[in-house]
This record gives structure tokens, sequence and C-alpha cells, in this order.
């Protein structure tokens, strides 16, 4: 067994006792609106292991057949490709983490360790089960609008099912995103769905959607402009410098702290008059929730893993591109679902790893 499937099995073991915590995970999730009308969907994917070293982009095709797996392994929901997707994945799995299709619709899964709780199943409902790392690729392979998923979530029941490669069941609630700009929130808490709506366009991870949004209200105070100075008694008391306005926003890697700060820095943010440059917007805007590797560590026992920032994408909803870099290469690299053969056969994967693509500008000697 080598170094990386060592991690994921003690990752595994530590879920199976009740050790996991947030920090094992802390993607963060925003989205900006262009000038344009262009709808950006951005987000990063941290994980505390090695398990995302071989993660790949997975495009999928239309027509393209999936069974879905229902517990014990068995076969769950079948269907068909309508609309094709590009996303991350893990290597060779369709294990998705997130994506987006040729209508514009962004789909991401995000960690909610504590808190999900996913429907109990039975053999009479196989036929409609879903594994949570298939979920969004049901979604994304099925449907073109938020309102198109609204209507449909009674098709399918995401079951308790263990993701083999990591050996256990994914804690996720999901952001789903279209290119109207519309946004939800779906989780799964004590067996029960729960749908909420999005306005924001944030998510990170526990607790539930809902807590986020309740303790928003104790950073109401929070301006992008500074504060102007305060007079006292005929004394002066003025800003050390800009950025008085956001004094109090929580800097920590905590998912609560992480919400606060991403509604702050995406709502105050200028997005830009284009999609292209709402793009790079958004890669500033996730770089803010960047985790060095060795910053975020969780003990389990004897062992340590520490979280980092494994890529960042961003799902440009109005031209169909789908942006990325990685931990390893901080180069943005694109995918262009309209330059894609929509209808090929069958699914293709797309390495995510390689060396920093470091320009050298050295002036030759003359």
């Amino acid at each position: 067994m080598n170094c990386q499937r060592v991690a994921c099995a003690l990752i595994a073991m530590a879920a199976i006792l009740g050790a996991w915590t947030a920090d094992a995970s802390a993607c963060t999730s925003v989205r900006l609106k262009a000038d344009d009308g262009a709808v950006v969907y951005v987000r990063s994917v941290e994980f505390g292991s090695d398990c995302l070293t071989d993660a790949a982009l997975l495009i999928v095709p239309r027509g393209y057949e999936i069974t879905g797996t229902a517990p014990g392994g068995k076969p769950g929901l079948k269907w068909k490709a309508k609309h094709a997707m590009v996303g991350g994945a893990l290597a060779n799995q369709l294990a998705l983490i997130d994506g987006m299709n040729e209508k514009g619709l962004a789909v991401g899964g995000l960690y909610l360790p504590g808190f999900a709780e996913y429907p109990k199943v039975g053999p009479d409902e196989f036929a409609k089960a879903l594994a949570p790392h298939e979920y969004a690729l049901w979604l994304l392979t099925n449907f073109a609008t938020v309102e198109e998923v609204r209507k449909a979530l009674s098709q399918a029941i995401v079951a308790d099912v263990v993701l083999t490669y990591w050996g256990f069941a994914p804690p996720c609630h999901w952001v789903v995103h279209d290119a109207d700009g519309k946004c939800i929130v779906i989780e799964f808490v004590k067996g029960k769905m729960n749908v909420h709506d999005n306005p924001l366009g944030v998510l990170t991870n526990s607790p539930t959607f809902d807590w986020h949004m309740t303790n928003l209200r104790n950073y109401i105070n929070l301006t992008a402009t500074a504060v102007p100075p305060l007079e006292i008694d005929g004394m002066e008391f003025a800003q050390f410098g800009s950025g008085s306005g956001m004094r109090g926003i929580p800097g920590d890697y905590t998912p609560p702290s992480r919400f606060v700060r991403a509604v702050a820095l995406s709502r105050t943010a200028v997005p830009g008059k284009t999609a292209e440059e709402a793009v790079q917007q958004g890669f500033h805007v996730l770089s803010a929730f960047d985790i060095p590797a060795g910053s975020v560590r969780d003990r389990h026992g004897k062992t340590i893993l520490m979280d980092r920032t494994w890529y960042t994408v961003a799902a440009d909803t109005k031209n169909k591109r789908y942006y990325f870099h990685t931990n390893d290469n901080r180069r943005v690299r694109v995918i262009d679902l309209t330059k894609v053969n929509l209808d090929a056969k069958d699914t293709v994967f797309i390495p995510m790893k390689g060396k920093e693509d470091v320009q050298d500008l050295t002036p030759k000697k003359k």
C-alpha cells in the first residue's frame, strides 16, 4: 500500500470513529456577476490528506449512460446524460467534486461534517438511489437551470454509500448556480432534504447554511469604506491606514469565519465588465482563502493531517469556460465546452497535476 492509500485509510478510520472535524476539508465557494450579466462560480478544494493528488478534469458527453450506486454497492438510479459537462473529479472515477454543464449550470459539493445525514434507503428504493459522490454528476448531466433542479429533486435519493477510494461516504452539501444567477443550497440533515435559496451565492462547510446566514448578523457593521476619524473631547482619533471598515472581520480558517469573509469579499470586490474580468477577480477573491500546507492541522491520535488548497476553479456560466489552477501549478488553465465534442462516445479524464509553470524573463547576455 503506497503513502497515498495509507493516508486515505487513516482518514477513513477517523471518519468511522466519529473523529472527523470541519478542519479536514475547508472548501469555500463564491459567485460573482459581471457588468455584462455573466455569472461566474468560483470555489476552492481543500482536503486534509494526499487523496486529491490524482484529481483530474472529467468531461462527460451527451448520451453517456450512467448507473448510480445504491447501498451495499448495488445498482442504483440509471440515466442517460442529457447535457454534457466538465468538472473536477477523482482520477478515472465518476466521483465528481464540482463542475459546469453546457447550459451553464454549475454545482459544487462541499463538506458538511457532523451535520450531513443521508436518508435510509431500502431495497424498494434502490432504483432512485445515488451515492453522495454521484449527486453533482446527476444534477449536471440532467438539468439546465436551478428551477429544473428544484422540480426534479424528488427523482433521486442520496444514500449513505461508501466511496470505495476513500473508505467512507463523504458528508456533503451542494451549491447549485445557473447562468441567470439563481442559486440554491441542498442539504441532508437528519435524513431529510432541505433546500435553501442562496441569494448571496456563498457556501463553506459546517454548520448548516441557515446557521451561517443567521451568523452574518454579527457582522453587519463591516464595510469596504474606511471609517471616518472619531472626535472625543476635542481630540481626533484617526485610523492607522486603509481597511478600517473591515476591522473585526474573522481571519481564521474555520467555516463560519470563511463564510463571513467570503460574503464580505465577494460583495465588495469589483467583478469587472466582462466574464473574463470576473473570472480573474474570482481567483483573487479565493486567494484570500488559500491554505498553505501546514497552516491548518488536525490530530488523530499520533497522526497529524494537514489541510491544503489542492485546486481552485472558476466556471464562466455564460461562455461555458471552466478555468482552474492547482497547488503545484498556479498557471490558470481552461476547458472551453463550446470547443469540445459534446457527442463523443466516452468520458475523458485530463490530469490536473503538474509542475509550476514559471516564465523566465531574464534578459539574454549580449
